[in-house]
């Protein structure tokens, strides 16, 4: 069951990439290099974790169940870490 509501969460907030990663890149760089290549960089990765997401719902029954394709586990983990590592 881990894994099918992983994959649930995981695609239903897939869309958390893009700000955590304009958080991300604007705190490397500065605002507008975050506006911007942090926004390509959130949709690619926000698309990712999408299609991760399908894969664990549809394979929900085949081992390994409590090992995530991508870190942190939760889409929306990565958005809140990101955003305090901004913010702080």
């Amino acid at each position: 069951v881990n894994k099918l509501g992983r994959g649930i969460i995981n695609t239903a907030t897939c869309w958390a990439e893009v700000p955590a990663s304009i958080a991300k890149v604007s705190k490397q760089t500065d605002p507008f290099v975050g506006a911007t290549l942090g926004t390509v960089e959130g949709v690619f990765t926000g698309i990712l974790r999408g299609i991760t997401g399908i894969f664990d719902a549809v394979t929900f029954v085949i081992p390994p169940y409590n090992k995530p394709m991508m870190e942190p586990e939760y889409a929306l983990k990565s958005a809140d870490d990101r955003m305090k590592e901004y913010l702080w």
